[in-house]
């Protein structure tokens, strides 16, 4: 799976916000303390897995939209599909999610978690969207390797 395009509706300080990624296979946010990046990389775990259930006020948008948005991804068979979610604005549990294919056809939750490849929000974090301090705590070689793969 490789992100194609982002649009970030309303989420921290990204306020009606488009992205576009490169069709390289790596990448890599960067930038200075504060500029961010966390944010944007939250941003994705919460259009692929939800908002997390604790801390129920972060990231809302600071500068107005929205709390939410949508990724535009491309499977490794090359077909396009769209991941969109929003925080409900009744406030309770439970955020409207819809993921289509380029057809527009809503997709079943067995082809969700297939495209998500079976990982859970935190196996996400550690094996494909990790930050510099999550390498920090590396303590061997061998989990060196291991994240590199």
């Amino acid at each position: 799976m490789r992100l194609k395009k982002i649009y970030i509706d309303g989420f921290g300080v990204y306020h009606h916000r488009p992205f576009k990624t490169m069709a390289a296979p790596v990448t890599v946010f960067h930038g200075p303390n504060e500029a961010g990046k966390t944010t944007f990389a939250e941003f994705i775990r919460t259009v692929l897995f939800g908002f997390p259930r604790q801390g129920k006020d972060a990231y809302i948008p600071l500068f107005g939209g929205k709390h939410g948005g949508r990724l535009e991804i491309v499977s490794d068979d090359g077909k396009g599909y769209t991941f969109e979610r929003y925080r409900s604005e009744s406030g309770r549990s439970g955020t409207p999610f819809t993921v289509v294919d380029e057809a527009d056809e809503p997709l079943s939750p067995e082809v969700i978690d297939k495209l998500c490849a079976h990982r859970s929000r935190e196996a996400f974090k550690e094996v494909y969207a990790f930050e510099l301090d999550d390498l920090v705590g590396l303590k061997s070689d061998e989990d060196i390797y291991s994240a590199g793969a």
